[in-house]
This record gives structure tokens, C-alpha cells and sequence, in this order.
């Protein structure tokens, strides 16, 4: 595989995979119609960390990526798979073939993951494997999907793509239930994991709360447990401990910030909670091995 680094932007992905349509806050890329004679694709993007704004539901039908999310391990999306990522999450994408055949679905609020019973017991992002027929009908939908939106004078067009999504979600949730997903993910829904449940509330705690509180007692007891009872099972589930997760995650929430131009570094360090901007920058330092000023102008 060659070495790939991108952005989810529109330009990036028309460039990647070819076409492109949005709607109401609902965007469309893919490489279906791409010639099978069509040169290789030679794309040479900045490295970037991006956090997301909308949900995203990508569909690999050949080729492959490999990318971090959040504070993770390396996850990789292979032909014939389905990931799903959440609104919030920090992507940043580390490797990919470049001859990829993709649909990429990036999804406002309210049109995309749905409340059903399970989905909260998952760790993101969540990878699918649907049966040859699913992904058949899932390209199907979105060709659909794809032409009404491409359709302006359709007076009922965005409930129509509207619809076209909630089949496409109960497919994929259909196929998460039935499918040979990973074990741990197949316990969280037949036995009810207690500890993968508890890490994803752990993160979405950090997440709201990693600017004013980075201290175990505090999550601990936003969830109702001891702090050594938070902290085995934090490591148990991501390998690392409660203070090395949230660590991380300030740094990666840091490294999103440096990447905007419009934020100074003393208004990083504040809006992230240090107490005045050379604190931030050792703490940063520790972690990274070069400077808030460094990592920035490395981009």
C-alpha cells in the first residue's frame, strides 16, 4: 500500500473518490463510476487530525484504510466492509490504497445513527461486515439515494433520501446484530458487556469534561464507581490507564487545535484549561517531544 494522508473535505474527497452531492446538511462521496482503465490516482495531502462534525458511515468495496481514531490502536477498513464513526471523534488517516473504491455518507444530526437498543454498548468506530446481498442493496440505496439527490426539481426529494437513510441504518443494524463481528462487540450484545458498556460511558464523560477535570476520582464518580474499579476496567478494555487515556486526549484535542491557524497559543492553552501557555507548552513537550509552536509550523 502506498502512504496516503488526508482530510475528509469535500475537494479532498472528490479528488479521492471522484463525485460528490450534499444536501441539508447530508453529503455524498464516491468512486462507483470510476473507469476501470482510469489512471491511478496520485494524491499528496498534508497529514491532518481532524475532529468530526457529522456522522459518518463509510463503505469500502475495494481496496483498503487504515487510520487512528480518538486515542485508539490503528483500525483498519477492508473491501467489503462498513465502518461507522461518531459525530465528535478525532480521525486521523495513516494509510491507504490508493486504487480504493469507496462510499463515504456524511451524516447531519438526526438522519444518521439511530436510537436502537445496542448501539451504545459499542465502541466506535464500529466496523460491519455485511453479506454479499446487504452490500449489494446498501449500493443500491445509495445509488437511489444518490440520483434523487441529484435531482433539484423533486418537490419530495429529502424525505425520499430521508427514508433511503433509515433503510440503509436498520440494514447495517440488522447486519451488526446477525453478523461474526468481533467477540467483544458480539458479548456487549448477547450478555449485555458490563465493562465495554462502562469504557464508552467513561469516554463520552472525558469528553465532556477533559478541560476542567483530568483526575479519576472525578469520572469514578460521575459513573458511580471506585476509582480502582474505573481504572481495571479502562485498562482492561483499551490497554491503557484512566490517566493515560485522558492524557492522550488532551493532546489530541491540543494537536486539532494547533492545526487551525485562527487560534493563538494562549488561547489554546486556555480554552484547554492550563493555567497560562508556558504550563501547556512543557506539558506538551513531555508528550509529543517538540513545542505547541513546533508541531504547528511542522504541518
Amino acid at each position: 500500500m502506498d502512504q496516503l494522508y488526508l482530510e475528509i473535505t469535500p475537494s479532498v474527497l472528490k479528488s479521492i473518490v471522484g463525485s460528490t452531492s450534499s444536501m441539508s446538511g447530508l453529503s455524498l462521496f464516491d468512486s462507483l463510476d470510476q473507469e476501470a482503465n482510469e489512471p491511478e490516482l496520485e494524491i499528496r495531502v498534508v497529514k491532518k487530525l481532524m475532529k468530526l462534525r457529522s456522522e459518518i458511515i463509510m463503505i469500502c468495496l475495494e481496496g483498503s484504510l487504515t487510520f487512528i481514531m480518538d486515542c485508539s490502536k490503528p483500525v483498519s477498513l477492508r473491501s467489503g466492509e462498513v465502518i461507522l464513526f461518531k459525530e465528535g471523534q478525532i480521525i486521523e488517516f495513516i494509510e491507504a490504497d490508493l486504487n480504493s473504491k469507496l462510499i463515504l455518507m456524511a451524516v447531519p444530526q438526526g438522519m444518521g445513527l439511530r436510537d436502537f437498543k445496542d448501539w451504545s454498548s459499542f465502541s466506535y468506530p464500529l466496523v460491519i461486515s455485511p453479506s454479499n446481498d446487504v452490500m449489494d442493496e446498501l449500493c443500491t440505496l445509495y445509488r437511489l439515494m444518490r440520483k434523487k439527490m441529484d435531482n433539484p426539481t423533486f418537490s419530495r426529494r429529502e424525505e425520499i433520501i430521508s427514508a433511503y437513510m433509515n433503510v440503509i441504518m436498520l440494514n447495517l443494524y440488522d447486519t451488526m446484530i446477525k453478523a461474526d463481528i468481533d467477540s467483544s462487540k458480539k458479548s456487549a450484545i448477547k450478555d449485555g458487556n458490563r465493562e465495554l458498556i462502562i469504557y464508552n460511558q467513561f469516554i463520552r464523560e472525558v469528553k465532556k469534561a477533559f478541560t476542567s477535570h483530568r483526575d479519576v476520582g472525578h469520572y469514578a464518580s460521575a459513573l458511580h464507581l471506585s476509582p480502582g474499579h474505573l481504572s481495571r476496567i479502562v485498562k482492561n478494555v483499551s490497554g491503557k490507564t484512566v490517566s493515560e487515556w485522558i492524557k492522550d486526549y488532551v493532546i489530541l484535542e491540543a494537536k486539532v487545535m494547533l492545526r487551525s491557524k485562527d487560534l493563538a497559543i494562549y488561547e489554546i492553552s486556555d480554552m484547554l484549561s492550563f493555567p497560562n501557555p508556558s504550563f501547556f507548552s512543557k506539558y506538551f513537550r513531555e508528550r509529543v517531544g517538540i513545542t505547541p509552536t513546533q508541531y504547528r509550523d511542522s504541518e
